[in-house]
């Protein structure tokens, strides 16, 4: 006797596909197919430490997890106990399983969000795998800062903090040059609109923090004009992680800044105090320890 079942994809883009394999009280099996440069976000609802297997068939991917940074090469396990949500970043092609000892099921809020990113990353050599990297650096500077908050909400907020630029003309978005002061004004509308897209599917509080991640300490910044602590911290910190990302990526108008050269034009951000310097030293010593690196 044999049973052969044909499964749906739970989620499919451009960008990765997902199979929910098996799924019971005591046990989760899961298959994912994700396409080179791309990320996907595994969030845990709860607050309960479990434990989970992934074991890679095929291509490249890495992981980051408690400030670390962890490569997966083509048949090797990891194995993680956590309780906190993590990216899963695409070197190559993969072919990844998922296991997990205890009830789990591919969450799928962020279906809608991840297509939109991606149709707006497919379009820009720069914008391609920057909420990815924002989202990492974000991580490695909360963790460096300790502070205790709460991760899935800075990830999330930084994993999609430019949706909003799917709403604006991609002559704008995607032009090779720097933008006109009009041009500019209406740029400067991206973050409300990345509210407005965010808060319906994540809720209030991550949609905030995203809108906030181009406010500025001394209250220079769009679109609240918000200052100091008004801010949220979270917000503070991606926009120190989006700033350096910007810096260290090559431009249609410019080559990318090497990572000292990065650090040494945001020191007169701190100076001016227009970003959080306890944000910014955390970033420093990142890269100081070789936390932070290019793939």
């Amino acid at each position: 006797m044999h049973k052969i079942t044909n499964y749906k994809k739970e989620f499919s883009s451009n960008k990765v596909e997902a199979l929910a394999l098996y799924n019971n009280e005591q046990f989760s099996f899961e298959y994912y197919h994700l396409f080179k440069e791309h990320s996907l976000h595994i969030n845990l609802d709860g607050e309960e430490e479990i434990k989970l297997l992934y074991f890679l068939l095929k291509g490249k991917c890495e992981f980051y997890l408690d400030n670390e940074r962890i490569v997966l090469e083509p048949f090797e396990l990891l194995e993680i106990n956590t309780t906190s949500g993590f990216n899963i970043y695409a070197l190559e092609e993969i072919s990844l399983l998922y296991i997990s000892l205890s009830d789990s099921k591919i969450n799928l809020k962020t279906d809608e969000l991840s297509k939109q990113i991606e149709r707006l990353e497919n379009k820009d050599d720069y914008l391609k795998g920057h909420n990815y990297r924002v989202s990492k650096y974000a991580l490695i500077i909360l963790e460096e800062m300790g502070l205790k908050l709460n991760t899935d909400n800075l990830n999330y907020a930084a994993s999609y903090h430019d949706i909003g630029k799917i709403k604006i003309s991609p002559d704008i978005v995607h032009k090779e040059s720097s933008l006109t002061p009009k041009e500019f004004e209406v740029m400067k509308m991206h973050p409300i609109y990345s509210y407005e897209i965010i808060k319906p599917i994540l809720g209030e509080d991550i949609a905030y923090i995203a809108k906030c991640h181009h406010e500025k300490l001394d209250g220079s910044g769009y679109p609240l004009h918000l200052k100091g602590d008004a801010i949220p911290i979270e917000a503070q910190i991606i926009a120190v992680a989006d700033i350096f990302d910007a810096l260290t990526t090559k431009r249609t108008y410019r080559d990318a800044y090497s990572f000292n050269d990065a650090i040494k034009i945001m020191e007169a951000d701190v100076i001016n105090h227009k970003i959080n310097k306890e944000a910014y030293n955390a970033l420093k010593k990142a890269i100081n320890d070789d936390l932070i690196k290019l793939n």
